[in-house]
């Protein structure tokens, strides 16, 4: 654990990861976006990959969205404090070679930015869905810590604030797949 993340390793089984991955084929995919401005667009010079979005209140979903929440609240007590309300849809993301990076981003906007909604994100959870032998590159980033790539494993779920600029580079080899969702709560202030 560190102050800038916290990681949940196992927290979900090998097998139950293959299994979300399977269930979110039963969700529309689209093209990847960028949120800028209070607008989403597709800018495949930034972040490239297809997703699938899940909603928050699947009934196939609840048990997991149970543990989201459980991870959620333990790391923010532990180290954020951070005001937050509850978690939004999630989202598994296909990223692959030629199709699959996304540049240094956060996931929310800190003072004075739109993002479109009346509530701000507050933390990160991404669930690292395939075994990192399965393909090369796609290598999640944090601006701050020491989170090393053979930390992340399979069925790992990394918790992390919101404004924490992070990154996801290029595959060049196999299918990365991982499932991301964000605490919400009122406007930063």
């Amino acid at each position: 654990m560190s102050k800038w993340w916290h990681l949940v390793k196992g927290a979900v089984d090998p097998a139950d990861c293959a299994s979300l991955i399977e269930y979110a084929r039963n969700f529309k995919p689209q093209e990847a976006t960028v949120l800028t401005k209070g607008k989403s667009d597709v800018m495949s010079n930034q972040r490239a990959a297809t997703v699938r979005f899940i909603p928050r209140f699947d009934p196939n979903m609840l048990a997991l969205y149970a543990k989201f929440q459980t991870w959620m609240l333990q790391a923010n007590a532990a180290y954020w404090g951070i005001d937050y309300q509850d978690f939004h849809q999630v989202q598994v993301a296909c990223y692959q070679p030629d199709h699959g990076h996304h540049c240094w981003h956060k996931d929310c906007a800190l003072f004075g930015g739109d993002m479109g909604t009346a509530w701000d994100r507050k933390l990160t959870l991404v669930l690292q869905l395939s075994d990192p032998s399965d393909y090369e590159g796609g290598t999640l980033e944090l601006e701050h810590g020491d989170l090393k790539p053979d930390q992340f494993a399979r069925g790992d779920a990394l918790i992390f604030p919101a404004m924490l600029k992070h990154r996801v580079l290029p595959v060049t080899r196999g299918t990365r797949y991982s499932l991301s969702t964000w605490a919400v709560g009122p406007r930063w202030r």
